[in-house]
C-alpha cells in the first residue's frame, strides 16, 4: 500500500465504525491495517524538553493489525529520537498478511497476554515509583548528577492524567467478559478487534515513550524513569503552591472591624490626651513650687537686706580675734561671754607679745563673722574689713606699772619705756596685717586694778630701806594716762575683776558692731533719725524742701506728717525766714503764723508755731526751746 492509500483510508476511519469501503468488503473478513501515525520522538537540540512530532516510516505500512507496534530505543544514547518498529520482522509480517483468518485464531489469547502486560506494567511502574522516591529522599545528589531533560509542568501532568486515564479504560475494558465471536456477527466483532487494537496501541506507546531515558532492555525502569520526569518540577525549586484563598469578609464584618478600630482609636487618643494633661499639670506644680521657692528666697534675701540695714544682724557681721592665752585662761571667762552675746570668738595670733584683742567683720549677706574668719586664714583680705582697734589686756599690773619712769631733771622726757611699748606695737601691727606707714590703729589699754597695786607697793616700800627707788606716785600714775590720751589717743580702761573686764569687752564689740548702722541712719546727726524721701539726682529745689522737712522734725512736738504740712506753706527755710523779717507784722501775728499750717482741723499748734519762730530769730545762744 502506497502513502496516498493510507491517507485516504485514513480519512474514511472513524473511532467505533468502519470506513465504507470495508462496509463493502464485510462478506470478506479482511480487516485493514490503519494508517500509521507520525511518530512521537524527543528533539536533543531543544532545551525546553518538548515532545516533537516525527514523520511516519515507510516501512510500517507492511505491518499487520494483529501483531500490533511496539517502541523500541534504537541507540544508547537516552536523548536519541524512539523510533516505531513492528513486534516482528518483515518476512514474517508479510506472511501473516497473507493469512486473512490469523487474527481470529489468536484474539483470545492476544487479549489475556495484553491485559496481563498492562497490569504488570501498571503494578511494576508504581512501585518503581516509590522506590525512586526513596532513593530520591535518602541521596538527593542523584538529581543533580543526572541531567535529564525537563518539560513543562503544566504539560507533565496533563501526561500523567492522560495516561492513567487510558490505563484505568484498558483495565476496565479487558475486565468485562468476554465471549468468542459467532460467525453471524463478523463485521461487529472486526470493529470491536480494531477498537481494542487502537487502544492497546495507544497504551504501549504513551507507556514507551514516558521512558524515553530509562534503559531499553527494562520495561519497568522505563515506565517508572517516565513517570518520575514527569513529576519532576520545572525548576529546582520547590513547586509553588496553590494559594488558600480566604473567604472574603462581608459588609458587615467589615464594618463591626473598622468600628472597632475607631474605638481603639479614641481610646489611644483619650489616654494620650490625658497624658499630656498630667504633664502638662506637672509641669505646671514643678513651675509653681520653683517660684513659690523663688519668691521665698526673694522675701528671705528682702528680709535678710532690711535687717542688715536696720542693724539688726550687726553681731553676726563681728568676729573677734583673742591670743590663745587670754582665749584659754583658767581664770578669765571671757570667751564664754563674748558667745553668749553671739559673737563669733576664734584664737588668732597676733604677733604682737602679749595678750591682744582685734575685730574683723563681714556683712551678714555674704556670710558675716564666719565668713570674714575663713577669709582670714585663706589671706584673702578684699574679702573681709578689719578694724584698726587693738586691745592690750595687762592682767599683770606691774607691767604697766613699770613702764611709767621719767627723767625729773628732763623735762622733755615724757615717759621714755611707755612710749617705746607703744611704738613696738604699732610697727608690730603694721607688719601683721600688711598696711602703710600712714595707717595707724587705735590702741585701749585694759588696766587690771592698777590704783590698789601702786598703793600696796607704797606701804611696802616704806617699810623697807628708804635707800630703796620709789615707785611712781598716784599723780604720776594720772599724768601718764592723760598723756598717752593726748599723746597717742590711747584709751585707758579699769577693771577690778574677769567679770568686769567680760562686760568692758563685751560692750566695746557691741558698739563697734553697730557703729555703721548708726552713722548711716541719716545725714544730720540728729536726735530723729529721719531718712532721706529724695536721692542726689533729683533737682536741687527738691532737696532743699526734703532738707527743710526733716529739720522741721528736730523741733520738740512736730512730726513727720506736720513738717510736710508745713513745706507745702513753706517750702523752704529761707521762704519763712523772709516772712518773718516782714515788718508790716506785729509780734504776736509772727509767733501765730504758723499755728494754721501743721495740717490740725479745728485746732491750733500755737506752742509748735512759738517754738519755729524762736529757733529762727532768738538771738539768745543758752535760750531753752
Amino acid at each position: 500500500m502506497s502513502s496516498d492509500d493510507d491517507s485516504s483510508d485514513d480519512r474514511h476511519l472513524c473511532s467505533g465504525g468502519l470506513s465504507k469501503l470495508s462496509r463493502d468488503k464485510q462478506n470478506g473478513t479482511v480487516i485493514q491495517r490503519p494508517p500509521i501515525r507520525a511518530k512521537l520522538a524527543y528533539d536533543s537540540s531543544d532545551s525546553n524538553n518538548e515532545i516533537v512530532v516525527m514523520p511516519p516510516m515507510k516501512s510500517a505500512i507492511s505491518s499487520v493489525l494483529t501483531s500490533g507496534p511496539r517502541l523500541t530505543a534504537t541507540g544508547s544514547n537516552t536523548r536519541d529520537p524512539v523510533n516505531m518498529a513492528d513486534d516482528e520482522s518483515s518476512s514474517s509480517s508479510s506472511s501473516s498478511s497473507d493469512d486473512s483468518t490469523s487474527p481470529f485464531k489468536s484474539t483470545l489469547a492476544q487479549r489475556l497476554a495484553r491485559r496481563n502486560e498492562a497490569e504488570k506494567l501498571t503494578s511494576n511502574a508504581a512501585q518503581s515509583n516509590v522506590k525512586l522516591k526513596d532513593s530520591e529522599k535518602s541521596n538527593p545528589s542523584n538529581r543533580s548528577s543526572n541531567p535529564v531533560r525537563k518539560e513543562n509542568a503544566h504539560s507533565s501532568q496533563e501526561t500523567t492524567y492522560s495516561i492513567e486515564n487510558k490505563v484505568g479504560r484498558l483495565n476496565m475494558a479487558n475486565s468485562r467478559p468476554e465471549n468468542l465471536p459467532s460467525p453471524a456477527s463478523s463485521s461487529d466483532e472486526s470493529i470491536r478487534l480494531m477498537t481494542i487494537s487502537n487502544g492497546q496501541r495507544a497504551i504501549e506507546n504513551t507507556t514507551k515513550y514516558t521512558s524515553l531515558n530509562s534503559d531499553s532492555d527494562s520495561d519497568d525502569s522505563l515506565l517508572a524513569s517516565s513517570q518520575l520526569r514527569n513529576n519532576k518540577p520545572a525548576s529546582r525549586t520547590a513547586p509553588r503552591k496553590n494559594p488558600i484563598l480566604a473567604k472574603k469578609p462581608s459588609v458587615k464584618a467589615q464594618q463591626k472591624e473598622l468600628a472597632k478600630e475607631m474605638r481603639e482609636q479614641v481610646r489611644r487618643d483619650k489616654q494620650l490626651a490625658k497624658e499630656m494633661e498630667k504633664d502638662l499639670r506637672h509641669q505646671q506644680r514643678i513651675a509653681k513650687q520653683a517660684a513659690a521657692q523663688a519668691e521665698k528666697d526673694d522675701r528671705k534675701r528682702r528680709r535678710i537686706e532690711s535687717e542688715q540695714t536696720r542693724g539688726k544682724r550687726a553681731i553676726d557681721e563681728l568676729a573677734i580675734l583673742m591670743e590663745h592665752s587670754l582665749c584659754h585662761h583658767q581664770e578669765l571667762t571671757l570667751r564664754n561671754d563674748l558667745q553668749e552675746t553671739g559673737f563669733l570668738v576664734d584664737s588668732y595670733p597676733s604677733g604682737l607679745g602679749g595678750d591682744v584683742v582685734q575685730f574683723i567683720r563681714c556683712d551678714y549677706v555674704f556670710g558675716g563673722g564666719a565668713r570674714a574668719v575663713e577669709m582670714l586664714k585663706q589671706s584673702k583680705r578684699e574679702e573681709y574689713q578689719h578694724l584698726p582697734i587693738v586691745g592690750v589686756v595687762f592682767h599683770d599690773p606691774m607691767n604697766f606699772i613699770s613702764k611709767i619712769e621719767r627723767d625729773a631733771h628732763d623735762e622733755d622726757d615724757d615717759y621714755p619705756k611707755l612710749e617705746s611699748f607703744l611704738k613696738g606695737l604699732e610697727v608690730g601691727w603694721r607688719a601683721a596685717w600688711r598696711v602703710g606707714a600712714e595707717q595707724r590703729p587705735r590702741f585701749i589699754f585694759y588696766l587690771n586694778n592698777v590704783h590698789a597695786t601702786l598703793d600696796q607697793l607704797w606701804v611696802k616700800s616704806r617699810r623697807k630701806d628708804q635707800s630703796m627707788k620709789a615707785p611712781p606716785t598716784g599723780e604720776e600714775l594720772q599724768d601718764a594716762l592723760i598723756w598717752l590720751s593726748i599723746q597717742f589717743c590711747v584709751d585707758c580702761i579699769h577693771y577690778l575683776c574677769p567679770e568686769d573686764l567680760s562686760t568692758q569687752i563685751t560692750k566695746m564689740a557691741v558698739w563697734l558692731a553697730r557703729e555703721p548702722y548708726q552713722r548711716q541712719m541719716t545725714d544730720l546727726e540728729c536726735a530723729k533719725k529721719t531718712k532721706m524721701l529724695c536721692s542726689d539726682m533729683d533737682p536741687p529745689l527738691v532737696r532743699s524742701q526734703d532738707c527743710w522737712r526733716r529739720q522741721l522734725c528736730q523741733v520738740p512736738g512736730i512730726s513727720e506728717t506736720m513738717a510736710s504740712s508745713v513745706v507745702s506753706y513753706f517750702p523752704t527755710m529761707r521762704s519763712l525766714y523772709l516772712r518773718y523779717q516782714d515788718t508790716s507784722l506785729t509780734e504776736d501775728q509772727k509767733i501765730l503764723l504758723l499755728a494754721d499750717c501743721f495740717g490740725r482741723e479745728g485746732r491750733r499748734d500755737v506752742k509748735c508755731s512759738d517754738a519755729v519762730y524762736r529757733i529762727l530769730t532768738s538771738k539768745n545762744p543758752n535760750e531753752l526751746i
